[in-house]
């Protein structure tokens, strides 16, 4: 006769642990995800106090050191900034948080267009990015 313990077989697996897992990854993923959009850009924004580092950005646009616009790390037209931000509704608009990111060595007018520009849409809390 063979013996008993062989023929018992555990056939349940405890998710538990792969479960905990997962949910910090997500977490980790979910905090860190608005700092990787725009990693792949090299900017060095300027030097200044970080009053407003508590409000919560919902969009995020950088301009690199010869004026290229990226939105959503592509980089695209003033045009295209127009039609990806005209077709929201006004309520959107005032709610909507935009940070604009633009590298130290930016001309000024060229930042200052891409404000007037979310202005003329009716965008009123656009924010400039510095470094502390």
């Amino acid at each position: 006769m063979k013996n008993k313990k062989n023929k018992d077989i555990i056939s349940n697996i405890n998710i538990t642990p792969f479960t905990d897992v997962i949910l910090v990854l997500l977490i980790i993923f979910m905090i860190s995800a608005p700092s990787i959009y725009l990693t792949s850009i090299e900017i060095q924004l300027p030097k200044g106090s970080n009053k407003n580092s508590q409000i919560q950005y919902n969009e995020i646009i950088g301009i690199d050191k010869q004026g290229n616009i990226y939105y959503k790390n592509k980089r695209i037209d003033k045009s295209e900034i127009q039609n990806i931000f005209k077709n929201k509704t006004l309520e959107d608009k005032k709610k909507l948080h935009i940070l604009i990111n633009a590298d130290k060595e930016t001309k000024h007018g060229d930042v200052i267009e891409l404000i007037n520009l979310l202005n003329r849409l009716d965008y009123k809390n656009v924010y400039v990015g510095t470094s502390k």
